[in-house]
């Protein structure tokens, strides 16, 4: 493509503090006239929203920008440029002029009004302190959907892979809830680990964050809708792009280091080799932020990822509610200890599974199937668990119960 026809837009022919008029108001909607009135009260929120609609996520040259001259300072040199400075180089002027368009704010104005989204700025409430941490790369601001107030220093990201087992989601589900009367949970809005925290916190009456890759006029992933309409009433959907934005590969790698940042810690059940969960740990570790990981099944292709953090000591164990906390600063409950909590990770069908058992005679798939009465799938898919954990042992013949497990038990019945 022809340098000349990136560069249409470039320089602008319109002052962007103008840019409000000279778009025209017979244009723009009454809702987004109102929106307007609300939203740019200032001439900084008008140049952050500029800036919002001209980078993509985590440009450290607008960053530096903005850093050295202001966000107002910033805007004035790049829309003064009529050519490369040592301030802005023609590389950075080549990505954001074909977006210098009064018209392409209009129609993001539009669809923000429409959509009942808002945009904030650092200051604000919704914007995480931690967010900071990043530096050049920390978003210019967030578009948000919601309502809630969230204390942003006791919050944890749980974060995982799509195509979750059923262990790791009733892992994320039970952590997420018993959890989220101490922590609020962010994550991606993804199915499989994402989705399961969020519901985990939902369930619990208690808000939930989701940070998307998208902008929030079209929420990613479409069969996610239900959730994100309930975490809108109960908590806050947040977006560092502009409506109008499709998702991106690109974009879910950005939208991870704000999952990282924003947060006090964050936690990853189950991760493939190559999971972009094992990102966001990676984004966490880089800026000083503790990570945890629950242990797999070794021949779960899921649990790769986590396993490995924990083999090479980049993340801490965590195995209940209590663990999760610790990681995040809190201290533990009187009385808890570090071990798994039948109410947090072992479920009651796990439970089941382990009281099919005994301690000296072995039992097979098809009798321990029976005695639970869970699914033989299932049942496999538990005992690959237990196993993990340490309470089973599996035998040429069978099945059998570990001296853990019997003292777990022990331990628990005389309390």
């Amino acid at each position: 493509m022809r340098h000349e026809e990136h560069m249409d837009h470039w320089p602008p022919r319109f002052p962007w503090r103008d840019s409000l008029t000279t778009m025209g108001r017979g244009v723009l909607l009454d809702r987004t006239q109102h929106w307007i009135s609300v939203q740019c009260q200032s001439e900084e929120a008008l140049a952050r929203l500029w800036w919002s609609l001209l980078v993509e996520p985590g440009d450290s040259q607008a960053g530096a920008l903005i850093r050295r001259y202001g966000t107002i300072g910033a805007l004035d040199a790049v829309w003064a440029a009529t050519a490369e400075t040592e301030q802005i180089p023609m590389a950075a002027i080549r990505r954001w002029g074909p977006r210098m368009q009064s018209d392409l704010l209009r129609r993001t104005l539009n669809m923000a009004a429409a959509q009942h989204i808002r945009f904030v700025g650092p200051d604000a409430p919704e914007y995480s302190p931690g967010l900071r941490d990043l530096g050049d790369h920390a978003p210019i601001g967030l578009w948000v959907r919601g309502g809630a107030n969230i204390e942003w220093p006791a919050t944890v990201a749980i974060v995982g892979v799509r195509a979750a087992t059923s262990y790791g989601v009733q892992v994320a589900t039970d952590l997420a809830f018993a959890v989220s009367d101490r922590l609020t949970v962010v994550s991606g809005g993804a199915y499989g680990i994402d989705r399961a925290a969020h519901r985990g916190a939902l369930a619990a009456e208690h808000p939930t964050v989701a940070f998307l890759a998208g902008g929030l006029d079209r929420l990613y992933p479409a069969g996610n809708q239900a959730l994100f309409e309930q975490v809108t009433r109960r908590g806050l959907l947040l977006s560092e792009t502009v409506p109008g934005t499709t998702p991106t590969k690109w974009r879910f790698l950005a939208r991870n280091r704000l999952i990282a940042s924003a947060t006090a810690a964050t936690l990853v059940i189950e991760a493939g080799a190559r999971s972009g969960a094992l990102n966001t740990a990676h984004h966490a570790l880089q800026i000083g932020r503790p990570v945890g990981a629950v242990p797999g099944p070794i021949t779960s292709a899921s649990s790769a990822g986590t396993n490995r953090l924990l083999r090479e000591g980049l993340a801490e164990l965590v195995r209940s509610a209590e663990d999760l906390c610790e990681l995040c600063g809190m201290s533990r409950k009187d009385g808890a200890s570090g071990s798994v909590s039948e109410n947090e990770v072992l479920t009651a069908e796990h439970l089941r599974v382990a009281d099919a058992l005994s301690a000296r005679v072995s039992r097979s798939l098809a009798e321990i199937t029976t005695s639970s009465g869970v699914e033989t799938a299932r049942v496999q898919s538990l005992l690959s668990e237990l196993q993990v954990l340490g309470y089973v042992l599996a035998r040429s013949t069978g099945w059998v119960v570990s001296e853990q497990w019997m003292r777990r038990r022990s331990g628990a019945s005389s309390q």
